[in-house]
């Protein structure tokens, strides 16, 4: 059957679409993964981050009926990760990965050790270069550039 050009560029474009909205979803799964919650907007997953992380999509796009199964794909995603708000517990026992998240999800503690011994491995070279440098012969007077003969 023959489609005209506005149909074919309709079906590309709702292709595209659902495309960018599953990359996004994969990419929100990825980031999850790999810091064990959500490191963006607050943690909060939502329709609108999802929308925004395909590509800053419109939510009134989700409206039309030809996107009804994108629609559901999303909101089961969103409800899949929610969660469950214990009144009982503070803000800092519910959701522990908070500190964590502050601070990138790396540890400091380790970080700073990290940085301390690259500063005695840094001053352990700065002093056998100085100890190298001492045993040769001084270095020859540097030649002057035609351009310090200038001034």
């Amino acid at each position: 059957m023959y489609q005209t050009h506005q149909e074919v560029n309709a079906t590309r474009q709702r292709a595209a679409i659902g495309l960018a909205v599953r990359s996004a979803l994969d990419a929100i799964r990825a980031d999850i993964d790999a810091f064990g919650f959500y490191p963006h907007n607050r943690g909060r997953i939502s329709q609108a981050e999802v929308l925004r992380r395909a590509g800053r999509i419109d939510k009134k796009t989700l409206r039309a009926p030809y996107h009804a199964e994108l629609r559901q794909l999303i909101s089961g995603f969103v409800l899949s990760h929610k969660r469950a708000k214990d009144k009982s517990l503070n803000r800092r026992e519910q959701y522990p990965e908070a500190d964590s998240q502050k601070a990138g999800g790396y540890d400091l503690a380790q970080l700073a050790q990290a940085l301390v011994a690259a500063q005695i491995l840094r001053d352990e070279a700065i002093e056998k270069l100085d100890q190298f440098l001492l045993a040769k012969d001084p270095p020859p007077e540097p030649i002057q550039s035609t351009n310090d003969r200038l001034f």
